[in-house]
C-alpha cells in the first residue's frame, strides 16, 4: 500500500546523494519502482496495530465527513483501522490496499467481530452465515454471506492507480489518508490516481485526502526533518525526512526498533505534494469546492505550522458547505 503512517508494501530507491550531485539518469534510477526487502515490512506488519492504534479524532472526522454517504471506499486501508469503524456504522464500505499481509490482518480483524455477533443457521451447504440484521451489511444484494466471504468482500488487494474493478460512480465517498498519496513517485501517477478517484465517485461524491504538510518541511543543520517517534509496547518506529534525489522528492527514512534486536532501516522517496499542487490537480481531475484543514479537529490549515494537510473535495455538481473550513477554493 501507499502509506507513510500506515506503512505497508512500499517501494524504495537505492541510497544516493542529494539531487544537486546527480545526473538525470541517476535520478531516474533512484525513483524507479522496486520492491523493498520484505524483512522490514514483514516485521512492521507484525507490530503495526501496536504502533498505529486507532485515533478517536480521525474516526470522528470520518464519520462526520461521510455521514450522508452509504457506499464508501477506503484507499490504502492498511489493516482496516479506519475502515471497520465506518462498517460498524452501517456503511457499505470497501477497503483496498497493495499489501497482502495488511489485507489479511484487516480480514482477520473483521472476522473477529463476526465471531462475536449472532450467526444464522447453516445455508444448506454446511456454511455458517453472517446475518445482515445482526450487524451492518456487507452487500446490499445478498441477505447473508459466509463469514470469510464477507470479510473478503470488504477488504480487497488493490492499487489506487487502477480502480477499474469498480464501475463508474460506485461510491458516494472515498478517502485516502495516512500520507498515502505522496508515495506515488510522479505527478503523472498522482494525477492518474485522482482521475481514478473521480471516476468511481458518484456525482457530488465526497473525497477526503490527508498528507503531511510538506509546505512546512525544513531540514535542520544535520539535513533532517524529524517526525515524532512512534512508541508501542513491542516496538518503536523512528521517522525522519532527508533531501531527495531531485527538487520534487524527499526521502522518508525509518528505523524499526524491536526489543533485543538490531534496528531495521528503510528508505523510500516521497513526492513533495504541496497544497498548491494538490489544489490544481484536484481541479483538473474534475473536483469542485475544496475545504482545507490542519488537523482532524478541523483546525484551520496554516502552511507554516500545521502538521497535517487535509482536504475535503466534492465531485463537481454540488459545492461543499462547511463554515469550519479555513478556506474554500472555487
Amino acid at each position: 500500500m501507499y502509506r507513510a503512517t500506515r506503512c505497508g508494501n512500499l517501494r524504495c530507491a537505492p541510497s544516493i546523494a542529494p539531487h544537486d550531485k546527480l545526473c538525470r539518469s541517476e535520478v531516474a534510477a533512484a525513483l524507479r519502482p522496486r520492491r523493498v526487502a520484505m524483512d522490514f515490512y514483514t516485521m512492521l506488519s507484525a507490530v503495526y496495530d501496536d504502533l498505529f492504534p486507532a485515533e478517536p479524532s480521525i474516526i470522528r472526522f470520518l464519520i462526520d465527513t461521510f455521514s450522508s454517504c452509504q457506499r464508501v471506499l477506503d484507499v490504502a486501508c492498511g489493516t482496516g483501522t479506519y475502515t471497520i469503524p465506518l462498517w460498524e456504522q452501517g456503511k457499505e464500505v470497501v477497503g483496498i490496499d497493495l499489501s497482502i499481509p495488511m489485507i489479511q490482518q484487516a480480514r482477520e480483524k473483521l472476522q473477529q467481530i463476526f465471531q462475536a455477533a449472532p450467526a444464522a443457521s447453516p445455508d444448506g451447504q454446511g456454511k455458517e452465515t453472517f446475518c445482515r440484521n445482526s450487524a451492518p451489511t456487507v452487500s446490499t444484494d445478498r441477505e447473508t454471506l459466509p463469514r470469510q466471504e464477507a470479510a473478503a468482500a470488504v477488504f480487497l488487494v488493490g492499487d489506487m492507480l487502477d480502480l477499474t474493478r469498480f464501475p463508474p460512480g460506485s461510491f458516494q465517498g472515498l478517502y485516502c489518508i495516512g500520507n498515502s498519496l505522496p508515495h506515488l513517485i510522479s505527478e503523472a501517477q498522482i494525477r492518474t490516481a485522482l482521475a481514478q478517484f473521480f471516476r468511481v465517485l458518484a456525482p457530488e461524491g465526497v473525497l477526503l485526502l490527508q498528507t503531511i504538510n510538506f509546505d512546512r518541511v525544513r531540514f535542520d543543520s544535520s539535513g533532517r526533518f524529524t517526525l515524532p517517534t512512534l512508541k508501542g509496547r513491542r516496538a518503536d518506529l523512528v521517522r525522519f525526512y532527508t533531501p531527495g534525489p531531485d527538487p520534487d522528492h524527499i526521502y522518508f527514512e525509518s528505523e524499526l526498533c524491536l526489543s533485543n534486536d538490531h534496528p531495521l532501516r528503510n528508505r523510500i522517496p516521497l513526492f513533495l505534494l504541496t497544497r498548491n499542487r494538490l489544489e490544481t490537480w484536484l481541479q483538473d481531475a474534475g473536483f469542485g469546492s475544496q475545504m482545507w484543514y490542519g488537523s482532524y479537529e478541523r483546525k484551520a490549515y496554516e502552511p507554516d505550522t500545521s502538521f497535517l494537510s487535509i482536504v475535503q473535495a466534492r465531485a463537481k455538481g454540488k459545492p461543499a458547505k462547511d463554515t469550519r473550513a479555513d478556506s474554500i477554493v472555487p
